[in-house]
């Protein structure tokens, strides 16, 4: 005669998936996991921008997502946007968009990779790369010709008293069919100078001719 282990029912709060872990397993051990419930209704995810990103993005704002191991594109939406004093990061709270697409394909604990396209700049300006100093471009040479996020640079401008002064900016895009890069955080005014010039230089008169 052996005995027979009480039948236990579990019943969750929520619809969801439920991954087995221990099914077959003859014995278990005190705190062996042998479930997981698994809430996929509302999935979401955080990502982590410079902080110079975020008067570039806004609520409601698309994502575009791809996840390791699928093929398919996955869109999501900004749902919260939150500075980090610590690590002064801004952390992307992006909600996951559930449509065909992702419906029984997106599962908890996936790794993403993902792409937002930033919101409408205050003043844009176009430059050649050699106006463009102390940031690598290599990866705006590629589609979709923009980076993950702005990358910080410096330019040379010429003010209105002729002092060369350095100015920090964003470099946003690359247009491959003129070989020019869109930057933010000048004005289009603005006199930039296309030498790479030492950083001394900064506060003397420039002759223009």
């Amino acid at each position: 005669m052996t005995d027979t282990a009480p039948l236990i029912t579990v019943r969750a709060s929520f619809s969801g998936r439920v991954s087995l872990y221990r099914d077959k397993a003859p014995t278990v051990s005190a705190g062996d996991v042998l479930l997981q419930l698994s809430d996929d209704r509302n999935l979401r995810f955080i990502a982590t921008l410079p902080i110079q990103a975020e008067s570039q993005l806004s609520i409601g704002q698309n994502v575009n997502f791809t996840v390791t191991g699928l093929t398919d594109n996955f869109t999501g939406q900004v749902s919260k946007l939150t500075v980090n004093q610590q690590t002064n990061k801004l952390l992307v709270n992006v909600h996951v968009v559930k449509n065909d697409v992702s419906r029984g394909k997106l599962r908890p604990n996936m790794a993403v990779s993902g792409r937002v396209d930033y919101g409408q700049i205050e003043v844009g300006t176009v430059v050649p790369e050699q106006g463009i100093h102390d940031v690598d471009l290599a990866e705006l040479k590629k589609p979709p010709y923009k980076p993950l996020s702005p990358l910080t640079a410096n330019v040379w401008i010429i003010k209105q008293d002729q002092r060369l002064t350095r100015q920090a900016v964003e470099v946003i895009e690359y247009d491959p069919s003129t070989g020019q890069y869109l930057i933010a955080g000048v004005s289009n005014d603005s006199l930039i100078c296309l030498a790479d010039l030492p950083l001394e230089t900064a506060g003397k008169k420039a002759v223009i001719s």
